[in-house]
């Protein structure tokens, strides 16, 4: 932008070591580019224009490629800095930085199980976990929904930094808290099965994130099945309801009636016994007094 040609114009643009594999292949070729051994933050790279620049003309674009690595997010700065052999009076604005936002990338997987065996008229607890497999962190805010089936009503979840809400048979779970590569985060959620529930349940639930998956995703579903017992049969005068103490609980009456019985028919011998004794006793005594008669 001066009133005289530039010349000797250079540009080095320093690229943070976060990117890696720079190619060159789309530059144009009134530049001519070479990339320079990697430093302890960057790697330069250093393009020469061609001839002189006029006063006043703008250079082609120098276009790069790189890959970027996982230590790029969520941001890094690239710096370029123009430099000439002609003198410039205004050297403040010779170098620019931009800032590079980078998204995540994440590979979540949502798990389910029971934790409880399924009964008509009983609480049962799930285990839901999410893990995170991607290259970056999953940020906060991604949710699980379960959906819960017939039979099947909310009644509370729990863990840290986890809020859930219900909106009739729709159970929202937002983690608040970051998920970090190869770590998990789990919600205990726990329903009521109804009297009436079938003899199956199948409970899906799925993970939703905004972020960017890591192609093809992973599970972001998962489902449980369960077999539901009958609804306990409760004896009023014992409290008793597991079918294994009610089980107990008759063969204990069996053996006591058993035990009763065998009493019984111990004291009605006794008794004829006692009987026999005594009225033999008795004939001998009246055939004694006849005698003396």
């Amino acid at each position: 932008a001066g009133p005289s040609d530039a010349a000797a114009v250079s540009v080095t643009d320093e690229m943070p070591l976060s990117l890696s594999n720079i190619d060159l292949s789309a530059v144009d070729p009134a530049w001519t580019c070479t990339v320079g051994s990697p430093g302890s933050t960057s790697t330069p790279v250093t393009c020469d224009l061609a001839g002189s620049l006029a006063a006043g003309a703008d250079a082609p674009a120098i276009a790069l490629a790189a890959n970027l690595g996982v230590a790029g997010y969520p941001s890094f700065d690239n710096t370029a800095t123009v430099s000439s052999t002609t003198p410039d009076p205004v050297v403040s604005n010779n170098a620019s930085t931009v800032t590079v936002t980078v998204p995540p990338q994440v590979s979540l997987t949502v798990t389910k199980q029971h934790l409880d065996q399924l009964q008509q008229n009983t609480d049962v607890r799930y285990l839901i976990t999410v893990s995170n497999a991607g290259t970056t962190e999953q940020p906060s805010g991604y949710t699980i929904v379960d959906t819960l089936p017939t039979g099947l009503t909310y009644v509370s979840a729990s863990a840290a930094s986890v809020v859930c809400t219900n909106a009739g048979k729709v159970v929202t779970c937002r983690f608040d808290s970051v998920l970090a590569v190869g770590e998990t985060a789990s919600v205990i959620l726990t329903t009521h099965v109804a009297a009436n529930a079938p003899t199956v349940i199948t409970n899906s639930v799925i993970v939703d994130t905004t972020a960017e998956e890591l192609s093809p995703p992973m599970n972001l579903s998962a489902t449980d099945v369960g077999a539901v017992d009958p609804a306990a049969v409760v004896l009023g005068f014992t409290g008793v309801s597991s079918p294994l103490d009610i089980l107990r609980l008759t063969l204990f009456a069996l053996i006591l009636g058993l035990l009763f019985f065998l009493y019984g028919n111990r004291r009605v011998r006794r008794f004829v016994t006692t009987a026999r004794a005594l009225g033999a006793a008795f004939a001998t005594t009246r055939r004694t007094r006849r005698k003396r008669d």
